[in-house]
């Protein structure tokens, strides 16, 4: 998962334990040079087309194109714009 994903689902612990265990079972990428242009990119590319996205929407997507992965989200329908992206729903991962 991408860091800024890890810090979005931080807001849904109570417990700080709670998230750290939870994170655990996951890979967390870090926003480094290559994910930061990656992200200015994709920018430019929503930007021509006047498709808009928000900043962490941005950092998550490019995070998941540096590293080769799909993207899994409840919100599909915002990351579909973004080209390259292989975007799934969570409802069909098992």
């Amino acid at each position: 998962m991408s860091v800024v994903t890890q810090g979005e689902l931080a807001r849904g612990f109570l417990r700080r334990a709670d998230w750290e265990n939870f994170c655990d079972g996951f890979t967390v990428h870090p926003l480094d040079e290559d994910v930061l242009w990656k992200a200015a990119e994709v920018f430019q590319d929503l930007r021509k087309r006047g498709e808009p996205t928000g900043e962490n929407d941005l950092w998550i997507a490019a995070t998941a194109l540096v590293a080769d992965l799909p993207l899994v989200t409840a919100n599909a329908k915002d990351f579909q714009k973004i080209r390259g992206l292989l975007v799934l729903s969570h409802s069909h991962v098992a």
